[in-house]
């Protein structure tokens, strides 16, 4: 028999019908409901007062935690930056259930010199790694430039730090949709690294979703990029992917197919101020 179990059938029958006798209760429990038992004024208060006790331990947890388990905390870094006022970092918090006008309100943000205050942090955080929001790595990066020394301190609280994985790890686990993201965010911060991860599992992905992946190519497309379209211009065996390649690198001023059409067109082409 449980603890819990004759407090309730005391409770459902009345103490009139039914006697409380309580049992099993851990030593230090059972010292409390022996001095209740003796200051009670009748058996109905006695009830009352040891189902209250016993909740409390219950949800307090019987045992004390011991040392090892303790995990201590560091004290928060001061911050360097000034925060929003309270109207403009209760904003973000509104936000935080939108799909779009939260990372459009990070975007606003950037550059003002200023972070969100800390008590308005957490729903934040947590929306920026909820493996559900297709969005969270952008809003990561943006959330980076508007939290301070104390943001970093509260994810590592929240046990977040293991989410930083490594850009190939997160590539082999994410689906297309945040392959397709991640790509072209990369392209803005290093487009030589994006078009090394686009190479990585090519070949493999359906013909569809290597086109999306391509399409990701027009971000600060370069010369660099030339030899990776060509060759898929080449040997992919889609006419769609093909069509994206070619268009791709019309987009390069300075790369083979537009100097073949220069050299073609050369001389064929007249031109006066009308036409």
């Amino acid at each position: 028999m449980n603890v819990t179990e004759p407090i309730i059938q005391a409770a459902l029958l009345g103490t009139a019908n039914r006697e409380f006798v309580p049992g099993a209760f851990p030593e230090s429990l059972q010292t409390l409901v022996d001095g209740i038992h003796g200051k009670a004024e009748d058996t109905e208060s006695f009830l009352y007062m040891t189902a209250a006790s016993a909740f409390a331990y219950r949800r307090a947890g019987w045992e004390p935690a011991g040392a090892e388990g303790i995990v201590p905390v560091k004290t928060a870094p001061e911050e360097e930056l000034p925060y929003f006022d309270k109207d403009r970092s209760q904003l973000f918090s509104r936000l935080h259930g939108t799909r779009y006008m939260l990372a459009y309100a990070y975007r606003l943000a950037q550059g003002s010199g200023k972070i969100i205050s800390p008590e308005y942090l957490q729903p934040l955080i947590r929306r920026a790694y909820d493996r559900n929001n297709p969005l969270r790595f952008e809003e990561r990066r943006l959330l980076k430039n508007l939290v301070g020394n104390r943001c970093l301190w509260l994810i590592r609280q929240m046990g977040l730090v293991g989410e930083e994985c490594g850009i190939t790890d997160s590539w082999d686990t994410a689906t297309h949709g945040e392959r397709k993201e991640m790509l072209a965010r990369f392209r803005q911060q290093d487009s030589a690294a994006a078009l090394e991860l686009l190479r990585k599992d090519w070949k493999s992905e359906p013909a569809n979703q290597r086109n999306e992946l391509l399409e990701c190519l027009r971000i600060n497309i370069s010369k660099a990029d030339e030899l990776f379209i060509q060759e898929v211009l080449e040997s992919d065996r889609s006419s769609i992917v093909k069509e994206t390649a070619r268009k791709l690198l019309c987009m390069i001023p300075d790369s083979a197919m537009v100097m073949r059409c220069c050299e073609l067109l050369r001389g064929h082409i007249r031109h006066n101020m009308l036409t």
